[in-house]
């Protein structure tokens, strides 16, 4: 609790959570959403632990292209979850694969 409150006034201090908080799925998922879908910073943080968790990012981060690439590079998987018109560009698609080829 005390880590997700730190997360909800900065999500930038998700980046200093314990590795077993980062891997807990139902933890990232309650940080992202406790307002920090909108953050940068915590929503990369997330991805670079699980992509699937790109799901709980603001529409605004997941229909932002330069964000997206950045996420895909990071997790191919985030792909499954950028708006739809992004999953259709060809750069954004291209960059998950090299990323995973299971993309």
């Amino acid at each position: 609790e005390f880590v997700l409150d730190a997360v909800a006034r900065n999500g930038a201090c998700l980046e200093f959570a314990a590795e077993a908080l980062l891997a807990d799925d139902a933890f990232m998922a309650e940080a992202l959403a406790q307002g920090q879908g909108h953050d940068r910073d915590a929503v990369l943080a997330a991805v670079k632990q699980r992509g699937s968790l790109f799901q709980h990012a603001s529409e605004e981060l997941r229909s932002d292209r330069v964000f997206v690439l950045e996420c895909v590079a990071t997790s191919g998987e985030a792909l499954e979850h950028a708006a739809g018109v992004l999953r259709a560009d060809c750069e954004v698609a291209a960059a998950a694969v090299m990323q995973s080829g299971d993309a």
